[in-house]
């Protein structure tokens, strides 16, 4: 046993005098003995790093770029992650999410055709990220037509998908019929919803005839009452300033003088001009809310689900 034990221990000793001068003074020795050597110390550590990008790795990085909203480096993510499981339907609605929540809507559509040969058998959740892009790309109709033939929808989601999609067109009657026909029938609603439809009908919108009235009687008003005070202001100023300088010109040079009838006509444009910004100032005004919950609707319609 003794003997044994020396014999390993001059054989380690022979090994550390051959490897530590390579190391120490690597001049003295040919290129391909020092490679191997190194290659031999940090094979351990190539090894290791392969595994960052295993199937196990990769979805945790992937599912963390999603959590943190990296959606764009996510989709690159789990389209090589689908690639090692090209059968895995997770994946694929993975993927599907990543590129709607990134607004690549058309590659929603793109990628759901590529992965799924028959529309009607799309799996449930895939569905309803494909049907989701349909609606924020205003395809009504194929998206009629699919959350019809589509057998893995339920009529929950084909009622909450028909009232986000009334929502968007703007059809914001017809959507509170359906919202509260979904109420009535027991389905679960958004809250979001809720807090929109009350939105919805505490909204006061400026009326552009009353908008042209106001101003007809004081320049500027129309504006001014739809917040848009200093564009009022600079109404009022050039017309009563223009208007003022006529009135001049005719008690001073006459009603036949070129200086009563520039002015006459400056005053008659910034007034016409008065009334049509006003007129305008409140459709702009309308427009703003109905965009506003547009934008809510939308984000609301991107989280459902």
């Amino acid at each position: 046993m003794q003997t044994l034990y020396n014999q390993n221990s001059c054989q380690n000793s022979d090994l550390i005098n051959f490897i530590v001068p390579k190391i120490l003074f690597p001049s003295l020795f040919s290129v391909r003995q020092i490679l191997i050597i190194l290659l031999i110390g940090f094979f351990p550590l190539l090894i290791k790093s392969q595994d960052l990008y295993n199937y196990k790795n990769s979805l945790i990085y992937s599912n963390f770029l999603m959590g943190t909203k990296q959606y764009k480096l996510a989709s690159e993510e789990f389209e090589r992650i689908l690639f090692m499981k090209p059968d895995n339907d997770t994946i694929k609605n993975q993927l599907l999410r990543s590129y709607l929540f990134d607004k690549q809507y058309e590659k929603v559509q793109q990628r759901s055709d590529n992965l799924f040969n028959d529309k009607a058998s799309i799996p449930r959740l895939a569905a309803l990220v494909y049907s989701r892009s349909l609606v924020l790309t205003e395809n009504y109709t194929l998206f009629q037509f699919f959350i019809e033939v589509n057998r893995n929808l339920t009529d929950f989601d084909r009622k909450t998908l028909m009232l986000n999609s009334q929502l968007l067109k703007y059809d914001w009657k017809n959507a509170e019929l359906t919202f509260k026909g979904m109420m009535e029938a027991g389905y679960s609603v958004e809250k979001k919803h809720e807090a929109l439809f009350l939105e919805i009908k505490s909204v006061r919108y400026k009326s552009p005839v009353v908008a042209v009235g106001m101003s007809a009687l004081i320049p500027g008003s129309g504006k001014a009452n739809t917040g848009e005070w200093k564009d009022g202001l600079v109404s009022l100023l050039f017309v009563a300033g223009s208007a003022i300088q006529a009135y001049r010109g005719y008690t001073i040079y006459g009603e036949k003088s070129a200086f009563f009838i520039v002015y006459t006509g400056l005053a008659t444009t910034f007034y016409l001009s008065n009334l049509y910004g006003s007129y305008k100032s409140a459709k702009k005004y309308n427009e703003k809310i109905r965009q506003n919950i547009h934008h809510r609707a939308e984000n609301i319609f991107i989280s459902t689900f």
